[in-house]
């Protein structure tokens, strides 16, 4: 072979060069067993069990449900996080903040399943061992090493039909859960689930316009709700409390850099915040451009402004707040106690708008208002303009078109014998008699109906609104088709995992 000529020949291997050793063929085609997580493991687990298009409902570890995304909020990420700092970078939850530290379960209103002893001393079954497998669209637990006589599992899913979007598609989860008597005597036990009303569960916080709602569905099952408060008989008058007319803070107390020596004249604030609504000829606004910041530095300032304490006179303060979105940190605050008892953020946008704390149950308390800002980003601001002490709201969205107004159901598909019901909070479940070795099934199922989609989107009606008038609606379809919904899921779900 000439020199530089490229050889076309196969190379032979050396004798000392051994190839890699591959498994063979029964290797390939063993059967796994299931990966089974316990212990800590459990705190980091959130399975997806809601149905499509539907919202994201959580099944954690332990078999509780949680994150509960179906009130159309805007936010990053599917889960509602603080940031995180990771190698000297601070990451949000798009930035990768759940990866470097996973959250734990978290709701946004209290809600758990239990099991209990209902002979003798009326108590909660307490388990020592929780094991939890995956195995998509069921998540499936299993509980024993219990302190009575009872071993339980749970399978939750929500309905999922292969080619069969309507039947994949309903916005609600179902708890089945297995329980066996393991002793030689009957127990009397019960499967109970508790809940706060999540109706309006973001809207309350600054709306004291709503009252809650609960009622019974035809099978025992419980529906929460809200509507409008009736409007006072007789108003008194309202209280100006602030307009900032006198170009200075008066008695009000700032703290930090963002919001100067006393409120900006409308007329002065950056060309570029347009129009703000204010109303007034001076507002609050920590956007700090007085010294020549240019938009990034004028929201970097960070800093508070305390009012004085005054006594709570009216059913209602309503305010003109804008600015940005950043709960805990771009906000005004009413403090009672020590408390913060109502809170408030802009819309991420420089128009003001009228929100309301309905504060009735606070009469005749001392109080405070502040305004917060820390935080140092985009929309890293607040403003603030009038504070009127009412009886009526300032004229609010109609509560009807709010993300978070609709229903929310839970039923039973055997049937429900136990009902707690009132309009905050309420309890459901089923009792049943079991003789030794002997087991029941109790299939709780949780509905939602949320109609309004949320401000970041072109729609107006999530596209279960159209098929679905209420949540009760949605649970009453599903356990008239319970037999067939959950055969199919479970017999995809068989297929799948025994291939």
């Amino acid at each position: 072979m000439k020199a530089g000529a490229v050889s076309m020949m196969p190379r032979i291997a050396r004798a000392e060069e051994k190839a890699p050793k591959l498994p063979g063929v029964r290797a390939l085609i063993r059967r796994a067993q299931p990966e089974v997580y316990d212990g800590a493991d459990l705190r980091f687990i959130g399975m997806p069990v809601g149905g499509l298009f539907a919202g994201t409902v959580y099944l954690g570890g332990d078999g509780q449900l949680w994150n509960w995304d179906i009130f159309n909020q805007v936010r990053l990420g599917c889960v509602e996080r603080a940031p995180t700092t990771f190698m000297g970078d601070t990451l949000n939850a798009m930035g990768g903040a759940n990866y470097v530290d996973p959250v734990r379960q978290q709701s946004p209103f209290l809600q758990r399943h239990r099991l209990l002893i209902e002979e003798g001393e009326f108590r909660p079954v307490r388990f020592g061992q929780i094991q939890f497998r995956g195995e998509y669209p069921v998540g499936k637990v299993s509980y024993s090493g219990a302190d009575a006589d009872v071993e339980m599992s749970l399978e939750a899913f929500s309905p999922f039909c292969p080619q069969d979007v309507d039947s994949s598609s309903f916005p609600a989860t179902t708890l089945a859960f297995r329980i066996r008597n393991t002793g030689q005597t009957p127990h009397r036990i019960r499967i109970q689930y508790e809940s706060e009303n999540p109706v309006l569960v973001n809207s309350r916080k600054t709306r004291g316009d709503a009252l809650q709602t609960a009622s019974a569905t035809p099978t025992g099952g419980i529906r929460f709700g809200a509507q409008a408060k009736p409007k006072h008989a007789a108003l008194r008058q309202e209280i100006r409390y602030e307009d900032w007319s006198s170009g200075t803070y008066g008695k009000w107390s700032a703290t930090g850099t963002a919001f100067g020596a006393g409120p900006q004249k409308v007329t002065n604030l950056p060309s570029y915040m347009g129009s703000v609504h204010a109303g007034t000829e001076f507002v609050v606004n920590s956007h700090q451009t007085r010294n020549g910041e240019d938009v990034v530095k004028g929201d970097a300032h960070v800093g508070s402004l305390r009012s004085p304490s005054f006594t709570v006179e009216r059913n209602y303060i309503n305010l003109r707040v804008g600015g940005g979105a950043h709960k805990g940190q771009t906000c005004v605050n009413l403090v009672v106690g020590g408390q913060i008892i109502r809170t408030v953020t802009g819309r991420d946008s420089n128009v003001m708008n009228w929100e309301s704390f309905g504060v009735e149950e606070f009469v005749g308390k001392t109080a405070y208002l502040e305004v917060v800002d820390q935080a140092t980003g985009g929309w890293g601001q607040i403003s603030l303009g009038e504070v009127i002490f009412a009886d009526e709201p300032a004229e609010l969205e109609n509560l009807a078109k709010l993300p978070d107004f609709g229903t929310f159901c839970v039923d039973v598909v055997e049937g429900a014998n136990h009902q707690v019901l009132n309009p905050e909070r309420a309890e459901i479940g089923r009792t049943v008699t079991l003789k030794p070795g002997e087991s029941t099934t109790v299939t709780l199922v949780v509905a939602w109906h949320f109609p309004n989609c949320g401000l970041n989107l072109p729609g107006k009606r999530n596209w279960y609104a159209k098929r679905w008038k209420d949540a009760e609606a949605v649970s009453h379809e599903l356990i008239s088709r319970w037999p067939s919904l959950q055969a199919t899921t479970r017999k995809w779900n068989e297929t799948w995992y025994d291939s």
